[in-house]
């Protein structure tokens, strides 16, 4: 899982604190099926399983919740000493809390739950690689989930159309003699209302959608 909350170290600190106090909390529920948590991780469970997921039958469930529980590591990542300390190997599940460290090309093996609650970048590379767990490893997907504020959703959701759209037109551009710059200058990029395609750039590559 990550955790991507805001820039500001104290935030992601704090978010650190909560994590591990709940997760201290719930490791010491003796009765975990007929917990509050406990129903939380059926409702969960069975979302999953309607999802494709392959079902765990009878007290295996929460044998295996157990575990994970207690296997779950909680790291707190900001700088490069930080990202050298961690030790993927020491457990089979881990949280990952952090700001600009997480923010794009830092690589999570199996991420499957992101936590964005930071404000909605307006450059579509830097918010398409904040959900980049979708759509690199389809065995994942039924476990997939982003949570993130509606701006994020729209405009994530605008950007698959961004790419059908740039793949369809730049085809049919190259098909009729264009060039990839000439694609450029004269259609360029679709994109949702709001947003550029990555840092300013001296000439218009894009369209935007209204």
């Amino acid at each position: 899982m990550l955790v991507h909350p805001t820039h500001r170290n104290d935030a992601q600190a704090k978010y650190n604190f909560l994590l591990k106090r709940f997760m201290h909390q719930i490791r010491g529920v003796d009765d975990l099926a007929n917990s509050e948590f406990g129903r939380m991780i059926k409702d969960e469970y069975e979302r999953l399983v309607r999802n494709g997921v392959e079902p765990i039958r009878g007290v295996a469930l929460w044998e295996q919740a157990k575990n994970v529980l207690i296997e779950t590591s909680i790291s707190l990542v900001n700088s490069e000493t930080d990202i050298n300390r961690m030790k993927w190997n020491q457990s089979p599940c881990h949280i990952v809390i952090g700001g600009n460290k997480l923010d794009r090309g830092f690589t999570v093996e199996g991420l499957t739950v992101s936590y964005l609650n930071r404000k909605a970048s307006e450059q579509v590379d830097t918010l398409e690689q904040r959900a980049r767990a979708y759509g690199y490893r389809n065995k994942y997907l039924p476990f997939c989930q982003l949570f993130a504020s509606a701006r994020t959703i729209r405009v994530l959701r605008g950007i698959v159309h961004t790419e059908d759209d740039l793949r369809a037109n730049l085809r049919d551009h190259l098909e009729l003699g264009g060039t990839v710059d000439s694609w450029a200058r004269q259609i360029g990029l679709d994109l949702p209302a709001g947003t550029r395609p990555s840092r300013k750039m001296s000439c218009r590559l894009f369209r935007v959608s209204t």
